[in-house]
């Protein structure tokens, strides 16, 4: 019987350090992604500024 529980504890523990390894995975994923959204945004309103910076000669 205690070698019984001994198994199902170290199963059930190894589960649980798996769970925390795709944890970590999908943080890391995430966070490159909000990463390199926020870089985006960034860019394209800098760009906008940048347009909106510029007198528009077109309409004279």
């Amino acid at each position: 019987m205690q070698r019984e529980h001994i198994k199902y504890v170290e199963s059930h523990s190894d589960r649980l350090i798996q769970r925390l390894k795709e944890n970590h995975e999908h943080k890391s994923t995430v966070l490159g992604k909000m990463s390199a959204l926020e870089e985006e945004v960034v860019r394209i309103l800098g760009g906008e500024l940048e347009h909106s910076a510029v007198p528009n000669t077109e309409e004279e």
